[in-house]
């Protein structure tokens, strides 16, 4: 279970030199080869050329595992195709379609010049409903960037050896058994493997591995199982990549979960505290179900002695990931305290991946880039307004306000008065206070 595709791995390394020349295309050894190999075309485009160095050829050679794991993330929108790129978010390429008559081609034609919004109207005339919603999903920054290419498998866009291993390991077994399957790659494997036996085989070995080999091998049959049923069911289904990458990062975030649970019962349980005198603190919560677009957005602002200033729930209709909802509630926080004209306050979220990826400048998130551009340009503008991190068990009035946006999908703003559904979270929050 351990062991490597040495021909996948090596695939894999020489990726990273392919990935310098995408991502940094400005550098000396970029223009070097711009001159050299594609001074007329794209790297997408460039042929092997006369006389190739070696380290061509090895750029080249992983093109294709370029090809899967590349997605652009949207900036100026004048770079990217709509049609010949990936740039929507959880979407294959083979789904998008271009309709008869379409005068659309590159992303910039969905866009509106003035506002920087997506034109709605021009999406769902040229995308089916499901792919209309994740298009939507896409924040636009407010800010004059260029197109940004990304590493889709990774959160934070970066190359990462581990992932690329992964899609280039799944490429070459597809080379391999494609000449004796019918359409799918990995039909006759499977077939040949029950032939002898792989389901014994398999349940012998499985009790010598590894308590964390076994947790990895247990987590990708369930997805195998999960996505048969999607495809059975609702007529839709992961590649194989993507499939191991979905089911380790489950994995991942599950043992996190269960090491978070374990030390809570070890510590005692913490209370919302306000900020110092004279500052005021809001509190801001998403709230986001999976295989859904639909999440909620609320938050609450109270004074230095908890006393109920303004609250706010709004709904997301159009939402990718769960960060993703945590961040427009950190964007609707700053809304209302621009409304109110608040000049220094604290807000919290009970999500640490919001606040690490608002303060890391080096890495580009793909699918979030331009909510966070957003949030950091207000953050720069208002140096008085302080982000900070706060455990779930001191945001429970915000979550319970990001269910209700949630459940009742209309917008609510209280000022002074606070709703009746947040009144015994309140006075449970201000107990300790005295």
């Amino acid at each position: 279970m351990g062991s490597k595709n040495i021909y996948a791995y090596n695939l894999a390394m020489l990726g990273k030199q392919g990935w310098r020349l995408l991502s940094n295309p400005q550098s000396l050894i970029g223009q070097l080869y711009k001159a050299k190999y594609f001074p007329n075309c794209s790297f997408w485009e460039a042929e092997l050329g006369e006389s190739p160095s070696f380290s061509w050829r090895s750029i080249l050679s992983g093109r294709p595992l370029f090809k899967a794991g590349v997605q652009w993330c949207i900036g100026d929108r004048t770079q990217v195709s709509i049609w010949n790129d990936r740039w929507i978010p959880m979407c294959p390429q083979y789904l998008i379609h271009k309709p008869p008559d379409c005068v659309f081609e590159l992303v910039s034609d969905l866009i509106d010049a003035h506002t920087r919004q997506w034109i709605p109207e021009a999406i769902h005339t040229i995308f089916p409903p499901d792919i209309a919603k994740k298009v939507l999903s896409i924040t636009l920054s407010r800010q004059i960037r260029r197109d940004k290419l990304c590493w889709s498998p990774e959160k934070k866009g970066c190359y990462f050896v581990k992932t690329a291993y992964w899609i280039a390991r799944t490429k070459v077994l597809e080379n391999v058994l494609v000449s004796t399957s019918h359409g799918n790659p990995f039909l006759e494997l499977w077939r040949r493997l029950w032939q002898v036996g792989f389901k014994e085989w398999m349940l012998e070995n499985a009790l010598h591995l590894k308590k964390e080999l076994f947790a990895k091998l247990l987590m990708i049959f369930w997805a195998l199982w999960k996505n048969r049923n999607d495809l059975l069911w609702n007529g839709t289904k992961k590649s194989a990549d993507a499939l191991v990458l979905s089911s380790l990062a489950w994995l991942e975030d599950y043992t996190k979960a269960q090491l978070v649970e374990k030390s809570s019962h070890s510590k005692p349980r913490k209370t919302w505290t306000p900020a110092t005198s004279g500052i005021q603190k809001l509190n801001v919560d998403g709230s986001f179900i999976p295989n859904t677009t639909l999440g909620g957005v609320g938050g609450v602002l109270r004074d230095g002695a908890g006393q109920f200033h303004a609250a706010f729930a709004k709904p997301i209709p159009n939402v990718a990931s769960a960060r993703q909802v945590e961040l427009r509630a950190v964007e609707a926080g700053l809304n209302l305290v621009a409304t109110l004209q608040l000049s220094t306050v604290v807000i919290e979220t009970d999500c640490m991946d919001v606040i690490s990826s608002i303060g890391d400048m080096q890495s580009t998130y793909v699918h979030e880039e331009g909510l966070i551009d957003n949030i950091r340009q207000v953050l720069h503008q208002r140096p008085h307004i302080f982000l900070q991190y706060a455990p779930r068990a001191c945001n429970r009035v915000a979550h319970r306000l990001a269910n209700l946006a949630y459940e009742d999908s209309n917008s609510y703003v209280w000022i002074v008065q606070p709703p009746d559904l947040i009144l015994e979270l309140l006075k449970n929050d201000c107990k300790p206070l005295g």
